[in-house]
């Protein structure tokens, strides 16, 4: 499953290939997760621009890193994933609004049944794994930032958690007075408690609402503006404007009442004060260091002192 909560890939891409060539079917493969990758992007264009540029680093690069992904998991010994489920759930994904998209790998179709799940894998309960393909349970739980983990089932309603991922459904992991528990996800203009309400919905004043637009009165904590289009609130003037992004070097942080953020390759670290300095961030291929906040560029992974996209080969 790719995780819900939302680099350079050229040595990954034709490590993939390598690995994919010998295959009677690559190119159907390939054709697979190509649709796929379209799809999980394509997404990120629609619902969420401002993240597709600076978290990504655009639509090449989104497309190029999630095909790379999927030739990776198709790559990985004991899994049941195969071309056709990958194209069944590229088709499935491109039809879904973007507050369910969070919940594509989980959520079912008309017929009743989860189109991005492949059948149960041979990896039992508790074993190592690094893709739900590869565990009977249909679930490789990871720990953030993590290639690899251990299959585990995923929680029911009312069930402790640790994050989103860990829920089966249509639910979050919701923080209640004590402990996270899976809740059932709630979009826009239904009551909402705490944190059910599922991106681009807040949850205010007991209702899931739409964040602010340009322009719009504002509340800096918690922040209410629409931020997957790169909105955010201005403590100076109380109203919604375009987040301001700067480059490696420049100064990041709380500024002049906004919060000015890092572009695409770069993270800031703040310092004293409530500002910092964009630092640039390893790109694929590049030593990384796992105790730091943004070890890699989205959506690689710090894996063991080398930056690389997800693979479930390294977890064999």
């Amino acid at each position: 499953m790719v995780s819900r909560n939302v680099g350079l890939v050229l040595g990954l891409v034709f490590l993939g290939a390598c690995a994919d060539d010998a295959a009677d079917d690559a190119p159907e493969r390939r054709a697979a997760c190509d649709k796929l990758a379209q799809a999980r992007c394509g997404h990120l264009q629609l619902c969420a621009p401002f993240d597709l540029d600076h978290v990504r680093g655009g639509m090449t690069q989104c497309l190029a890193d999630e095909q790379a992904i999927c030739l990776n998991r198709l790559a990985a010994s004991g899994t049941t994933l195969r071309h056709t489920h990958v194209t069944t759930c590229a088709t499935f994904l491109a039809g879904l609004a973007c507050h369910e998209i969070p919940f594509g790998d989980v959520l079912p179709d008309a017929e009743g049944n989860v189109a991005c799940a492949p059948p149960p894998g041979p990896t039992k309960t508790l074993l190592a794994c690094g893709d739900d393909s590869q565990c009977a349970t249909g679930y490789c739980r990871k720990a953030a930032n993590s290639a690899c983990g251990k299959c585990e089932s995923r929680k029911q309603n009312g069930e402790g958690c640790n994050e989103d991922d860990d829920c089966d459904g249509y639910a979050v992991c919701a923080a209640t007075s004590t402990v996270k528990k899976c809740t059932k996800a709630v979009t826009f203009d239904l009551d909402c408690t705490n944190a059910e309400c599922v991106s681009p919905f807040l949850c205010q004043a007991g209702t899931c609402v739409a964040g602010g637009g340009q322009g719009d009165p504002c509340t800096s904590s918690p922040q209410n503006c629409k931020q997957g289009v790169g909105l955010c609130c201005d403590a100076n003037t109380k109203t919604c404007v375009d987040t301001p992004v700067v480059d490696i070097g420049e100064t990041c942080g709380y500024i002049d009442g906004s919060f000015v953020v890092c572009d695409y390759g770069a993270a800031c670290v703040l310092k004293s004060g409530g500002q910092g300095t964009c630092k640039k961030v390893p790109a694929v291929g590049e030593a990384c260091d796992s105790s730091t906040a943004q070890p890699c560029r989205a959506p690689a992974l710090c894996t063991n002192g080398k930056c690389s996209l997800p693979d479930p080969r390294v977890c064999q």
